[in-house]
């Protein structure tokens, strides 16, 4: 006769492994979602692509610990583009991913004065949003690249091009452009 005692009868081990299978599953969720995945609410044969898939590039290849080499852009380092000249922003975004602006063309495109922080300077960024979503933006740097990411909670609507200006110390040279969802 064994002495085991099944995993549900010792609590807190097993807490830890439905906590470890939670946060595995919600992963698996979040990297499974790239360019040419369907939306959930349709199927392969009528998914469309969207206008916004131009800008959507898959996330860099990362090892589940690669997260703590990136660096978060703060918050107040990030601008929206005002609706009135969006058109304009996505427009010269098409052309090219990263556009380093003037003062004058910041406070055109965010109707803000310029913040005039020490050395950094102001970048019109491709980036990409899905909509009726609480979602959250993050901008990651390591090294030359720019990570523009897009994470939601629940099912996503549709992605569109959402152009945002970073304040940052030298024009990336590469960037990403990505957005997940945990179910």
């Amino acid at each position: 006769m064994s002495n085991a005692k099944p995993i549900w009868s010792r609590p807190k081990r097993f807490l830890i492994l439905a906590g470890v299978l939670v946060v595995g599953f919600a992963t698996t969720v979040t990297i499974m979602v790239c360019r040419r995945t369907p939306m959930p609410e349709t199927t392969q044969e009528t998914w469309q692509p969207s206008d916004a898939d131009a800008w959507w590039y898959v996330s860099p290849d990362l090892p589940f610990n690669g997260w703590q080499e990136w660096t978060e852009t703060p918050k107040m380092d990030v601008f929206e583009v005002s609706k009135e000249v969006e058109a304009q922003a996505v427009a010269r975004l098409d052309e090219r991913p990263i556009i380093q602006l003037s003062v004058d063309e910041f406070r055109l495109y965010t109707g803000q004065p310029f913040p005039a922080p020490e050395k950094q300077q102001p970048y019109l960024v491709r980036s990409v949003l899905f909509e009726n979503t609480n979602g959250a933006r993050s901008f990651l740097i390591k090294g030359s690249i720019l990570w523009a990411r897009y994470d939601c909670l629940g099912r996503p609507g549709r992605r569109r091009k959402s152009p945002v200006i970073v304040l940052l110390l030298e024009k990336p040279r590469n960037l990403f452009v990505s957005g997940g969802w945990a179910l």
